[in-house]
């Protein structure tokens, strides 16, 4: 798979399209509102962004409640979600749909130093506990704790550290 990928962003490359970096839009869907159903459809309601629902209708009566959509970005990129909701656990994935991207003739999705560093800040921001930081040649992942819940933010990188080649985000929380 990865040699698939990698061939795909090799072609891709040759066309010098450019697009904005991801990782306010991870922010703002998979950080800030990924760990609730309801704050993805408020989101959507507000025209923050735009969701198509992959799966039938949540049954909110049983549990767990299973969910999965395509949530489109006002920058054009779009994350796949897909979420669990028990009766005392909620638990979320959350990910940059990179080859939907490329197919689209996005080459890739460069990110700056000075934006790598602004989200660092905004995810420290957002944990009380704080931010552990995990980084290798092939990315960087975040754990940001906070009461009773757990984010784990992984950007996995290809050719250098301002260039993401994918991004994805996994949510934990307690209810109780």
């Amino acid at each position: 798979m990865r040699f698939l990928i990698a061939l795909v962003v090799a072609i891709a490359s040759s066309n010098g399209v450019v697009v904005a970096c991801p990782l306010d839009d991870v922010l703002k869907l998979c950080v800030a509102t990924g760990a609730s159903i309801n704050a993805l459809a408020k989101g959507a309601e507000q025209g923050d962004w735009t969701v198509k629902v992959l799966s039938s209708p949540p049954d909110p009566t049983s549990r767990p409640v299973l969910g999965s959509g395509l949530y489109t970005m006002p920058s054009g990129l779009e994350f796949f979600i897909s979420y669990r909701d028990y009766k005392d656990f909620f638990s979320s994935h959350c990910e940059l749909s990179f080859v939907m991207a490329l197919a689209k003739g996005e080459d890739r999705v460069i990110c700056t130093s000075d934006e790598f560093k602004a989200f660092e800040t905004a995810l420290s921001q957002t944990s009380v506990d704080g931010v552990t930081k995990v980084t290798s040649n092939s990315g960087t992942a975040f754990l940001l704790e906070r009461p009773n819940m757990w984010v784990t933010v992984v950007l996995a990188i290809s050719m250098g550290e301002q260039k993401p080649l994918n991004v994805w985000v996994e949510t934990s929380k307690l209810k109780k």
